[in-house]
């Protein structure tokens, strides 16, 4: 993967997590992600597994900080 697809790939990540993490998401935000993702995967389709394991591996840090608070 080159370097653009990987920063563009690591953009596309980071906005859904924090728009999974927001105390108030909203629409428009949520229609701008999907338009960004949906682009990003018509232009590189194998990127959609590099975000899906990005995504897993981001989401799963946040469970374990989670659970680790309530040890």
């Amino acid at each position: 993967m080159s370097a653009n697809m990987r920063n563009q790939t690591d953009t596309i990540v980071e906005k859904v997590f924090d728009f999974f993490q927001s105390d108030q998401p909203s629409n428009v935000e949520g229609n701008e992600i999907i338009e960004v993702l949906s682009q990003q995967i018509s232009v590189n389709p194998e990127s959609a597994g590099d975000i899906m394991d990005e995504l897993a591996m981001k989401f799963a840090n946040k469970l374990e900080q989670i659970c680790n608070q309530y040890e």
